[in-house]
């Protein structure tokens, strides 16, 4: 991951308020049928199904709001973003990214939307980026990596998920 800059100006002002009044998309750790839509990601199945098939494990996750991304260094044709709330206990175990396979000229980032606590991991490849700062933006070297994060920390986790393609 390649630390781009600052940009905690494009978040909308009581973003963090709003995430922590709210909960977002309740979403599943462990999701056969999501993970079956690629063959790649078959050996991912198998090792995940016995640790996390019990559906104790869950994320956040918010996709209805506004966020001008006009000034990320590099665009695409084709935009997502999403926000990934982790309270303390919650994971989203190590897989890469069915929907980017075959896609062309994928790239992600993800930023940060509160500073780094201890027990906050967000794990891309061999990488975990700690004592970051709300708004601090990280390019991946590779959108098709494998990646994960857990929350054992204290406090809630939120991070902003940015792929974009051809």
């Amino acid at each position: 991951m390649k630390f781009i800059g600052n940009f905690i100006d494009w978040l909308p002002n009581g973003i963090l308020q709003s995430l922590e009044q709210s909960d977002g998309e309740i979403k599943q750790t462990f999701n056969i049928e999501k993970l079956s839509s690629h063959p790649k990601l078959y050996e991912y199945i198998d090792n995940a199904k016995n640790a996390y098939s019990d559906g104790k494990f869950c994320y956040q996750e918010y996709r209805n709001f506004e966020i001008n991304l006009d000034k990320l260094p590099e665009q695409r044709k084709h935009i997502s973003y999403w926000i990934v709330k982790l309270l303390p206990g919650q994971i989203q175990f190590v897989y890469p990214d069915q929907y980017v396979y075959g896609i062309n000229n994928a790239v992600r980032y993800t930023m940060f939307l509160s500073d780094w606590e201890r027990g906050h991991i967000l794990s891309v490849k061999d990488e975990m980026p700690s004592e970051y700062k709300a708004g601090d933006l990280y390019r991946w070297d590779d959108a098709l990596v494998e990646n994960g994060s857990i929350n054992i920390g204290y406090t809630t986790m939120y991070f902003l998920n940015i792929e974009m393609h051809d």
